[in-house]
């Protein structure tokens, strides 16, 4: 009778294990986001932070992606900034630049639902020199939120963000 009970016991507790394995969060980016000036400020070579400054902070090659339209200043860009509705369509979208040159990648978020719909970055593959992808948000949010948004990430670049509050 005490080996059935045991029995019993345990099968209940494997399948509350299993249960709860199943409705656990589970972490959807391998890389954790990163405020930018704290990133800046961190030990690292004087060249890799000098060189990401420049490309969020000075005139650079860009191509610009807003509501599915692609404006480019330059063939060589290096800088693409997009808004969370082209996100998702970026490697189809096409536009006369060269994906591969794409060094940083800013994404702008302007409304705290925009977010809550994800951050898919999968659509990025195509951008294999891609370094950082700079979120930048005008919304009231938090950096959890952003954390918790993210999907499809690799460790083949940097999450960078900034929250930058409305006045």
């Amino acid at each position: 009778m005490e080996s059935k009970t045991l029995l019993t016991f345990l099968l209940a507790l494997l399948f509350s294990a299993a249960i709860q394995a199943q409705s656990a969060p589970t972490s959807r980016t391998a890389v954790q986001p990163e405020r930018l000036n704290d990133f800046l400020s961190a030990p690292a070579s004087n060249t890799q932070r000098a060189h990401l400054e420049s490309l969020v902070r000075d005139s650079k090659p860009s191509v610009y992606v807003t509501d599915g339209v692609i404006k480019v200043n330059d063939a060589n860009a290096v800088v693409l900034f997009t808004d969370m509705r082209s996100l998702a369509n970026l490697s189809t979208l096409g536009g006369d630049y060269d994906h591969t040159k794409i060094e940083i990648v800013t994404i702008r978020i302007h409304s705290a639902a925009e977010i809550t719909a994800g951050i898919n970055l999968g659509g990025l593959s195509s951008f294999t020199n891609l370094k950082y992808v700079y979120i930048l948000s005008d919304a009231t949010i938090s950096p959890e939120d952003i954390n918790r948004s993210i999907s499809n990430s690799n460790s083949g670049f940097r999450i960078l963000y900034d929250i930058v509050k409305p006045s």
